[in-house]
Parts: C-alpha cells; sequence; structure tokens
C-alpha cells in the first residue's frame, strides 16, 4: 500500500514522464502493478499505455491511494483517491 507520508511528494518525478517510465519508477519504489488497476476492472494489460487512462495505485477501491492521469502516454497529473468507507 502507497506510504502517502514518505511517498506523496516522490510523485512529483513523474510529471510528464512516459507510461513505460513511470510503471518502471512505480516498481522501482516497492508498487505492486498487480495491485494497480485502471478502474473498471480493467488491468493495465487491457489499456493502451500510449493513450489515455487512470491508474488507480493499490486499486480502484482503495481510499487515499494516488490516481495517476495519463494522456497521450505521459503522466499529466495525480490526486489522492477519495474514501469509500
Amino acid at each position: 500500500m502507497f506510504d502517502f507520508e514518505c511517498e506523496w511528494e516522490e510523485l512529483m518525478e513523474l510529471s510528464h514522464v512516459e507510461s513505460r517510465k513511470a510503471l518502471e519508477w512505480l516498481e522501482a519504489h516497492g508498487i505492486d502493478l498487480e495491485d494497480c488497476d485502471c478502474g473498471d476492472g480493467i488491468g493495465l494489460e487491457d489499456v493502451d499505455l500510449d493513450g489515455d487512462f487512470r491508474l488507480y495505485v493499490d486499486g480502484y477501491w482503495a481510499d487515499f491511494s494516488p490516481v495517476i492521469v495519463f494522456e497521450d502516454g505521459r503522466v499529466v497529473r495525480w490526486y489522492r483517491s477519495g474514501a469509500w468507507g
């Protein structure tokens, strides 16, 4: 699970990074991409990494985890997901 106290500011390093490099960065920082999804049961294997998609770190239903937004295969912004509880 993502640790906001230690890791949130590190996401700045992803600004405008190409999707494949961003995924490598996440893995290098201990994020298990198997726990991530793109919403509505869509896995990373089902998205066009050169297109537009959202990556829900820790999964769509995770409270307060990062959502990374990609447009044209690049990181354009990120935000904290809401709380479902």
